[in-house]
């Protein structure tokens, strides 16, 4: 697949588009209060061997979404019913999320399987399982 990122648009039409977007992906009536944690460092401590691992987390709001039962049909296992996509903001952000990603929504916890952003940069999807 051919990926033409923002060239692909001139500058009025994606300011245009990414106000749409934000609007859509922030809306107080269909989106979600999400905590997102990548990792950003791992230390380890050399007299106990202990690793720890460092976060930055952003709390942002996005658009949580169940997956269709068509999706969970088609992806021959690697999904299921209970799992959620997550449509964020990339300039939202302060890290870019990756598969060692959890967010939280609600309370409940999930880890990142699948971490895609648009060919314009502007939105991430997260795909995430519920961590028990």
């Amino acid at each position: 697949m051919n990926h033409l990122g923002a060239g692909i648009m001139d500058a009025v039409g994606l300011a245009s588009l990414t106000a749409d977007l934000s609007s859509v992906l922030q809306d107080a009536d269909v989106s979600s209060s999400v905590t997102i944690a990548p990792p950003t460092g791992t230390t380890i401590n050399r007299s106990s061997g202990a690793w720890t691992t460092t976060e930055t987390s952003d709390t942002v709001n996005a658009l949580l979404l169940a997956l269709t039962a068509r999706e969970v049909a088609q992806s021959a296992g690697a999904y299921r019913l209970d799992d959620r996509r997550l449509r964020v903001l990339a300039s939202l952000l302060s890290t870019a999320p990756t598969t060692d990603t959890r967010f939280t929504a609600s309370g409940i916890t999930y880890a990142v399987l699948i971490s895609t952003l648009d060919p314009l940069g502007l939105h991430y999807e997260l795909i995430g399982r519920r961590v028990p």
